[in-house]
């Protein structure tokens, strides 16, 4: 059966949905529901439950998992003191993938240029290029 790891944003409250907390995107709520219906395990951790972690409960992570799936997650927010995930954890997500782990990156409002992937580890490793936000082009960031 293979494991799935959905990091997402903080959780807040949303009764509508008893099963799943409320990810930073509803479309990372639908992803793990349906791979819970194709039989996959499927976890889930909160940015700031990840930053929490030891190094070693970190690697824990990575040894039982199959595919990570960062949901509409920030490397770094504009104008944030500190990054939201770490580069540890950047660099053992390389290495994951680069050993034949999978990894899906859903966007949204706090990924890709938003999330200050361009400047980050994560953007080495992405096959996709992502530029760094030009704030003067998009005002209302």
């Amino acid at each position: 059966m293979s494991r799935v790891l959905v990091v997402h944003g903080p959780v807040s409250v949303a009764r509508d949905f008893i099963d799943y907390p409320y990810f930073s995107d509803l479309g990372a709520v639908q992803l793990a529901a349906t791979l819970r219906a194709e039989g996959m395990l499927v976890e889930r951790i909160s940015t700031v439950d990840l930053a929490a972690l030891s190094a070693a409960d970190q690697k824990k992570l990575f040894d039982r998992a199959e595919l990570f799936i960062l949901a509409n997650v920030a490397v770094k927010l504009p104008g944030a003191l500190a990054p939201t995930v770490s580069e540890d954890f950047l660099e053992n997500l390389r290495r994951f993938v680069s050993g034949g782990g999978g990894l899906i990156v859903l966007g949204g409002d706090r990924s890709f240029e938003l999330g200050g992937y361009a400047k980050s580890p994560l953007a080495r490793f992405l096959p996709v290029k992502v530029d760094p936000l030009d704030v003067e082009v998009d005002p209302a960031v």
